[in-house]
């Protein structure tokens, strides 16, 4: 865990403003790699863009293990420290909306079928994905196993591959 956060860390602003400085690359990572997620879409449609939104969010190599286990870090921390915990839940829902999105994009092109809720996939997508992490880090599930499981929810929402 970072030295700044430790009980005899900063005052609440100096405190608060290096979590609003950590906001994207710990608690978006997907933002840090849109060319890792172009390159992973394609051909670029819904189902391969998502996927490869949601691969981004696993630790797959060094780089995003690392970035779940600082991830990890400061939600455990934000379980006592409010402030914190606020980044956590105050957050914008940017990957939910997105994710929601390319599931309605897909579902009026004809590729989910009809009562599929966008909104509700894709908070258990992501749900899922949060999951994976912490039994990849653990050890529990590797690499091709975490990607099975999310190409098995994907494949329950699109119907036609994409």
């Amino acid at each position: 865990m970072p030295e700044h956060l430790d009980e005899g860390g900063p005052e609440p602003l100096e405190h608060e403003q290096r979590a609003h400085d950590l906001q994207c690359p710990a608690f978006v990572p997907a933002c840090r790699h849109p060319e890792r997620i172009e390159a992973a879409a394609v051909p670029a449609t819904p189902r391969a863009l998502l996927r490869a939104v949601l691969a981004e969010l696993l630790p797959l190599d060094e780089e995003r293990r690392t970035r779940a286990l600082v991830h990890a870090a400061y939600f455990v921390r934000s379980l006592n420290d409010e402030r914190l915990a606020a980044l956590f839940r105050d957050a914008p829902p940017a990957l939910e909306e997105l994710a929601a999105a390319l599931i309605v994009q897909a579902r009026d092109d004809g590729g989910v079928a009809p009562g599929v809720d966008p909104r509700r996939e894709a908070d258990l997508l992501l749900a899922t994905v949060d999951g994976l992490q912490t039994s990849m880090l653990l050890g529990h599930h590797d690499v091709e196993e975490a990607l099975a499981l999310v190409d098995y929810q994907l494949g329950r929402i699109f119907a036609d591959g994409g």
